[in-house]
């Protein structure tokens, strides 16, 4: 995507959007949450600044190896490092719009289903 006037500019393909299923998104949050282990989570200071790191990277993989999806993970890494770090934020993003997070602070980390 192009550099314009007003910065990097990303927008993530439809196609690509809709595969970052709630489930898909749900196994994420987990492997995120299993691998940065919060003690609690603040939205500002936790997804925030996790967004494009390492860990995040793990946890995305990890999820798209588990939902068949490999070839979205390879997506975004193929993407040049500014459109990641725009698309880590559209994941988060979708995370919020689907009700995998919240907007707010000191929240628990979810309970272990096992």
């Amino acid at each position: 995507m192009p550099i314009t006037e007003n910065g990097y500019e990303y927008q993530m393909p439809d196609g690509i959007r809709d595969q970052l299923t709630k489930e898909m998104l749900n196994d994420f949050h987990k492997r995120l949450i299993d691998i940065f282990k919060p003690s609690y989570i603040d939205y500002i200071n936790f997804y925030i600044y996790v967004e494009s790191t390492h860990g995040w990277d793990e946890a995305f993989k990890e999820a798209c190896h588990s939902h068949n999806k490999n070839w979205l993970y390879e997506y975004s890494k193929h993407l040049p490092w500014y459109e990641h770090d725009l698309f880590c934020d559209d994941v988060g993003q979708q995370m919020l719009k689907l009700g995998v997070i919240q907007e707010g602070v000191d929240q628990s980390p979810p309970e272990d289903d096992e």
